[in-house]
């Protein structure tokens, strides 16, 4: 699958520069049309439709196996990471007093599950430049501990866990170990089998490019031999479709798991995209991340950013994270989403995640957007961040203070400059800037609506070499603004 038959898939390409997988990402014009054909099925044949459609789940369940090394009897369906969390959390063996361990800066579905879970008590590793490093649990555990669980990519700042180390730390330790998917999966490569994994659980709302709703749950040999399901429903046993027999036992593999009727509509759109992450090559995908990524930590460098993200290439998945001193976090998102680009704020900084239908063009984007932002606040005298608002400016001056519209379809995404927020802290002042700045616009902050790019290896290369380059030692906290990690 090439750039150009990748952007026809996403019909969010014609309004907006989406960089925001990370949080939830758009699902396809095939998934889309998957989950309403479901519901004219539905609509016009009730459940006569039903056996088409959970074959297309079975076949799901099949495809998921390929795409991570396993097979397809390892494989549950489940709602949620968290729901999957919490089957865990709640099956793995122990007893009041027993422990487990998570990473520091967790987001809340790996940690709620194990605080109400049992009467365990929850050990938290630091994270040493962003990172959680095996040593670091290993000197956590006793002989009382039974899970180590973390998320092999962190959501606030894109770091990739050593899943390996962790992972046989855990098998040498006789530990089970518990892993939040949700930021790799569809991403990078995720075979759990590898790295000693007994749960993973992933949502397909973000890197799967799926609805919200629908995900999995993998559950390893050794887990299905030693855990058992603490909720059992009437899909958990052997034949769930023989409703008189009430003496059954539950199913050996991890269908086990699986309580009730299915999200079919969430389900069905979820093959979908997982037949299309297939059809790319999940190592291509995540080669067009990298590269992505690469060019984005480059230009943020080069314009002065502070990344967030660490950077070493092992830690690299497809989150990067960052801010500027001159500019308050929430006015550059503002700026970002004026000029139709849609990002988070995660981790004390702006999150950026491009997926494999971005382009080149579209990272040029964001990196002149901000040093646009950068450059104006600067020449408008912000010595800081936190620089109270510049009401004293003329008119002229507050010319050169840029927020931007987002663009009709089709047409050149042009900065304008309606107020000066981008980095007035009040709202009367920026009132009273936009009367001053009304309709004035900047000719020379004018990029083209981002074009399909196909670059050469060398491009290539050299971009991903980027990412080694040296960055600030800092650490900062943020609350969460927002419901989605």
């Amino acid at each position: 699958m090439d750039d150009k038959e990748a952007r026809t898939l996403f019909p969010v390409t014609e309004k907006y520069c989406y960089m925001d997988h990370a949080a939830v990402a758009p699902i396809s014009s095939s998934a889309a049309e998957t989950m309403a054909s479901f519901a004219r099925d539905m609509a016009e044949e009730g459940r006569l439709a039903s056996k088409k459609w959970f074959e297309r789940i079975d076949g799901l369940r099949k495809n998921a196996a390929i795409l991570m090394g396993t097979q397809a009897a390892n494989i549950a369906f489940i709602k949620n990471t968290t729901s999957g969390i919490i089957i865990a959390s709640q099956a793995i063996p122990s007893r009041p007093g027993d422990n487990v361990i998570i990473g520091a800066g967790e987001f809340p579905a790996n940690v709620y599950p194990w605080v109400y879970s049992r009467g365990l008590e929850v050990r938290v590793a630091p994270a040493r430049d962003g990172e959680v490093h095996a040593d670091d649990i290993e000197a956590l555990m006793d002989n009382r501990t039974r899970a180590v669980s973390i998320s092999m990519v962190n959501y606030a700042n894109g770091c990739r866990a050593n899943m390996e180390a962790i992972g046989s730390l855990c098998s040498r330790r006789s530990v089970f170990f518990v892993v939040d998917g949700i930021q790799a999966l569809g991403c990078i490569k995720v075979h759990p089998a590898d790295f000693h994994c007994d749960f993973l659980s992933a949502d397909g709302h973000k890197w799967l490019l799926g609805p919200e709703g629908a995900g999995f749950l993998y559950v390893s040999d050794k887990a299905l031999r030693e855990c058992k399901p603490a909720n059992s429903g009437w899909l958990g046993v052997t034949d769930p479709f023989d409703f008189e027999n009430l003496s059954q036992e539950l199913k050996s593999d991890a269908s086990r798991f699986e309580e009730g009727t299915f999200n079919v509509a969430g389900l069905v759109a979820l093959a979908d995209s997982v037949d299309m992450i297939l059809a790319a090559g999940p190592e291509k995908v995540f080669d067009k991340v990298a590269k992505l990524t690469a060019r984005l930590r480059r230009g943020l460098l080069d314009a002065g950013a502070e990344i967030l993200s660490p950077m070493d290439p092992h830690t690299l998945a497809g989150i990067t994270t960052f801010r500027h001193h001159l500019v308050k976090l929430d006015l550059l998102a503002k700026g970002m989403q004026r000029r139709g680009i849609i990002v988070s704020r995660r981790g004390g900084g702006l999150r950026v995640s491009p997926h494999f239908y971005n382009t080149e063009a579209e990272i040029d984007m964001v990196l002149e957007t901000f040093r646009s932002i950068v450059d104006m606040a600067r020449k408008a005298g912000v010595k800081s961040a936190e620089t109270p608002g510049l009401s004293v400016l003329s008119p002229e001056e507050f010319t050169k203070i840029v927020s931007f519209e987002k663009p009709a379809s089709g047409t050149a995404l042009e900065a304008k400059i309606p107020t000066a927020e981008i980095i007035s802290s009040s709202a009367a002042e920026a009132e009273a800037d936009k009367a001053i700045a009304e309709n004035v616009t900047i000719e020379n902050v004018t990029i083209e609506k981002a074009a399909i790019e196909t670059s050469s290896e060398s491009a290539a290369t050299s971009d991903t070499e980027a990412i080694t380059a040296d960055k600030s030692d800092s650490h900062a906290s943020d609350k969460a603004e927002e419901t989605k990690n």
